[in-house]
């Protein structure tokens, strides 16, 4: 499993420096997305910052977080089974 970053994920969907190099990254990868409750947790938290930091709107988090839902569904991205006490 190849583990993507928070930080790596939310440059699919808002333009930040080095969006367009994960976007081909993506492009190229020939499976999944692994993504976690962790995740969940921080693109929560990176989209609120966002917000407070007037970089996006909440209507534009709400988007994101709508869009990954919907990659999710269509199986873009998939939840590993983990042991969190391991990890």
């Amino acid at each position: 499993m190849i583990y993507w970053d928070t930080s790596v994920i939310i440059k699919l969907y808002i333009k930040e420096e080095l969006s367009e190099i994960v976007a081909e990254k993506a492009k190229e990868f020939d499976q999944a997305i692994p993504i976690t409750n962790l995740h969940d947790l921080e693109l929560t938290n990176a989209l609120c910052l966002k917000v407070f930091r007037n970089e996006i709107t909440d209507k534009e988090a709400d988007f994101v977080k709508t869009e990954i839902q919907k990659h999710e569904t269509l199986h873009l991205y998939y939840r590993p089974a983990l042991d969190w006490a391991d990890i």
